[in-house]
């Protein structure tokens, strides 16, 4: 018997997904040798100075894959903003002042349901 595969997110949404992981996980290992004195020292000038070019392009990669990516589908931002976006219920009201209690205490407190 075949297996049902059920896409829930589109191949651009996907790659766009991907991409900013990539990039994310990236600068924040470049970051580390850029703005930490100590491995700095250990890893030498030179390569220092390429992670500083590259955490720079890497950077614009990161901001610009998002941008290019809600102007190829101007119908996803419109759901996503209607989506997170919305009319708040008492729910998520109450839900919103019950969250840093429910931080510090959470087996005692109890969040009220959400729509989604």
């Amino acid at each position: 018997m075949a297996t049902r595969y059920i896409q829930r997110h589109s191949l651009q949404t996907r790659l766009t997904h991907d991409i900013f992981i990539v990039c994310c996980i990236y600068l924040m290992i470049s970051g580390l040798f850029v703005f930490v004195p100590a491995l700095a020292k250990l890893v030498g000038a030179d390569v220092v100075q390429g992670f500083r070019i590259s955490h720079r392009v890497v950077g614009v990669v990161f901001i610009l894959t998002p941008i290019i990516s809600g102007i190829m589908a101007p119908k996803g931002v419109k759901a996503f903003f209607e989506k997170y976006l919305c009319k708040w219920t008492d729910e998520d009201k109450k839900w919103l002042m019950l969250f840093v209690k429910y931080m510090f205490t959470s087996r005692t407190t109890h969040m009220p349901d959400q729509d989604e």
